[in-house]
């Protein structure tokens, strides 16, 4: 059974009439890509290159 790829999927995550979207790209859109704990204490906000 070919299903309609107009017809938004049954399944958690996924938005109708939106393309689909990596998990990983939706955790991104979610919150932002926090530095690593530990590593990061103490050490200059310049190791992160941003």
């Amino acid at each position: 059974m070919a299903k309609p790829t107009r017809e938004p999927d049954p399944r958690p995550g996924r938005s109708p009439g939106y393309p689909e979207k990596q998990p990983r790209d939706k955790r991104d859109s979610r919150t932002p890509p926090a530095p690593e704990p530990a590593e990061d204490v103490g050490e200059p906000p310049a190791k992160k290159g941003g």
